[in-house]
């Protein structure tokens, strides 16, 4: 009987987002909610990009801090576009 193959989240340099840039420097994640159009107004995809970059913070050993942001000069997060999307994650 074979073992069922591992599967491991690619490192963060390969990392690609719908909608958040992440990048770690110097012991810091950056993440930064990239719709500025919309406000950044959280959507069910921002919220599985935000979930996937938080959890791939917390596994690196490297990374002390987390910085979270928001693209645009208008607004950090206007909201939820869709009432779903927030019920679903507890907003």
């Amino acid at each position: 009987m074979m073992d069922a193959p591992v599967t491991e989240k690619p490192p963060a340099a390969t990392l690609r987002f719908e909608n958040v840039l992440y990048e770690k420097k110097d012991g810091i994640a950056y993440v930064t909610v990239n719709r500025p159009k919309v406000l950044n107004a959280l959507n069910t995809p921002t919220w599985a990009d935000l979930r996937t970059a938080f959890e791939d913070a917390r596994d690196d050993t490297a990374v002390h801090g987390v910085i979270l942001t928001g693209a645009g000069n208008k607004a950090f997060i206007a909201g939820c576009r869709h009432q779903r999307a927030c019920a679903c994650h507890g907003a």
